[in-house]
């Protein structure tokens, strides 16, 4: 894992520059992540550090949306047996509210405060 510094020239001549966070995941996929603030990039670094050590990181590149969870969580509830009214009601949920508001989103993007605006 690295956090490093990436400079560059745009095809117009103007300088460029960045911070990435480079790392590997436990499958050996290599990934990174840019940031305009070393500040940024420091703090993200972080905390892969910490989700990878837990097992619990997923690369954005790899995340599903919301709305692909949703749906994964519908058939989780079918196969629960529940109430064809509680089934309904939670299918509702998902196609008018949460889909269209935030259903573009990764799960990896959703943040306390994504979900405080829904």
């Amino acid at each position: 894992m690295s956090v490093r510094k990436r400079k560059w020239t745009t095809a117009k001549g103007e300088e460029k520059e960045a911070w990435v966070v480079s790392y590997r995941t436990k499958d050996g996929k290599n990934h990174i992540e840019t940031y305009e603030r070393k500040k940024d990039a420091d703090a993200r670094h972080a905390e892969i550090k910490i989700d990878l050590k837990r097992g619990t990181h997923v690369a954005p590149s790899e995340s599903i949306t919301v709305a692909e969870a949703a749906k994964l969580w519908l058939q989780a509830c079918e196969g629960r047996k529940l109430e064809a009214a509680t089934l309904e009601q939670y299918e509702n949920h998902v196609r008018l509210h949460i889909t269209p508001l935030i259903g573009d989103l990764k799960l990896t993007e959703l943040s306390v405060a994504a979900v405080r605006g829904f």
